[in-house]
C-alpha cells in the first residue's frame, strides 16, 4: 500500500482534478507522508485513520478493506518507521480497528479491534498489544480475561491509555448490552416510557440520558508484567474514577452519589462519598462521606482537597496519611 515519488514542478497525485480517479464511484481516502530531508512523498491508499508517535518516527494506520472484500487480508492494522521508511502489517482482517494509542516512548502501542461478523448485534472488541521484539500485535485482554466480571466486556467507547511509565493500562469495562429480539417484528414490541417516583432522575432527564447510559464504561487497568489479571477499579456503585495525570501513582480517586441521586430532583448537587482506590488491587479506602460539594484531586495524586457547602469549610487529605 505504499508508493513513493519524487514529486517534480507542477505534480499532483492521479486522481486530482481532470485525473483519471475523478470518474470513481466512491472516494478512497489516501494518506500522504511528505520527507521533508529526502524530498519525497509516500503514499497510503484506503486509510481509515492513522496516529504518529510523540517522537515523530512511528506512523500506525488502519486500511480498510476494499470493496466487496469480506475477508480483508490486506486490511488493517499497520506500522510504518518513518526514518528508514520501511514499514509491515501488525494485524490483519476485516473489521473495527479503534484507539490506537501509544505509549510515552512511543514504543508500544494498544487498540481495540472486532472481526468478527459485521450483522452482529454485540460487537465484542478484543484488546490488542503490539511491543518492541514483536513481528505482530497479539490478544492481551479479551472478555475471558481473568478479573472481568461475568457478563461484562471490554467497552469500545471507553478511553484507552498507558500510564506514564509505560506499565500499566488503563481502559474501559461494561455490562454486555441486552440484545435485541430479532424474532419478533417491529409492530409486535410495546414501546412505552415507564417511571417510577423512586427513580433516581426524572423521565425526561431519563431519556436525555439514555444514549450516555447506555455507552457508560468504568475504569480497569491491566499491568503489563502482572499476573495477568484485569482489576476493575469502578462499577455500577462507584462509577467515577479520576486518575493523576501520570497515571503511575498508587490510587485513584472514586467519588459517588449512589443511592442519593433521587435528592438531585429538588436540590442542586447532592451528597457524595469519597474514596482512594488502589489501581494496583482495586481495594477502597473511604475518604469522607456525605460531602455535598466540589471535590478535587492533586495532578501528582498527592493530596484530595473539597469544600463543603454544609459548613462552608476547605478541607485537605493527604493521600500517604
Amino acid at each position: 500500500p505504499v508508493e513513493e515519488a519524487r514529486p517534480g514542478r507542477g505534480s499532483r497525485p492521479e486522481g486530482g482534478r481532470g485525473g483519471a480517479a475523478a470518474n470513481r464511484k466512491k472516494t478512497e481516502t489516501l494518506l500522504f507522508l511528505h520527507h521533508l530531508e529526502q524530498g519525497v512523498d509516500t503514499t497510503f491508499d484506503r486509510v481509515d485513520t492513522y496516529f504518529i508517535s510523540k517522537n515523530g518516527e512511528e506512523l500506525f494506520y488502519v486500511r480498510k478493506a476494499a470493496d466487496k472484500d469480506s475477508v480483508g487480508l490486506d486490511a488493517g492494522v499497520f506500522y510504518y518507521h518513518i526514518p528508514s521508511r520501511s514499514g509491515k502489517q501488525i494485524s490483519s482482517g476485516k473489521g473495527s480497528y479503534k484507539q490506537l494509542t501509544f505509549d510515552e516512548d512511543g514504543e508500544k502501542v494498544i487498540f481495540l479491534a472486532y472481526k468478527g461478523p459485521d450483522k452482529e448485534q454485540n460487537k465484542v472488541h478484543e484488546l490488542y498489544y503490539y511491543g518492541p521484539g514483536q513481528d505482530s500485535a497479539r490478544v492481551l485482554i479479551s472478555q475471558q480475561t481473568a478479573g472481568i466480571p461475568e457478563g461484562w466486556q471490554i467497552g469500545d467507547g471507553g478511553s484507552l491509555r498507558f500510564t506514564k511509565d509505560g506499565g500499566r493500562i488503563l481502559f474501559g469495562i461494561a455490562p454486555a448490552p441486552r440484545l435485541k429480539d430479532t424474532t419478533l417484528v417491529d409492530f409486535e414490541h410495546a414501546k412505552v416510557d415507564i417511571w417510577h417516583w423512586k427513580d433516581d432522575y426524572l423521565q425526561t432527564q431519563q431519556l436525555v440520558n439514555l444514549r450516555r447510559d447506555q455507552n457508560q464504561t468504568y475504569l480497569a487497568s491491566y499491568a503489563l508484567t502482572g499476573n495477568g489479571r484485569v482489576v476493575p477499579l469502578a462499577d455500577e456503585q462507584l462509577s467515577s474514577i479520576r486518575i493523576p495525570d501520570e497515571g503511575s501513582q498508587e490510587y485513584g480517586l472514586g467519588t459517588t452519589d449512589f443511592g442519593r441521586r433521587i435528592e438531585s430532583q429538588w436540590m442542586t448537587g447532592t451528597y457524595q462519598d469519597v474514596y482512594l482506590v488502589n489501581v494496583a488491587n482495586g481495594t477502597r479506602k473511604l475518604v469522607r462521606e456525605n460531602i455535598r460539594g466540589s471535590i478535587s484531586f492533586s495532578p501528582t495524586g498527592k493530596y484530595v482537597l473539597w469544600f463543603d457547602r454544609m459548613d462552608g469549610n476547605w478541607y485537605g487529605y493527604a493521600v500517604g496519611s
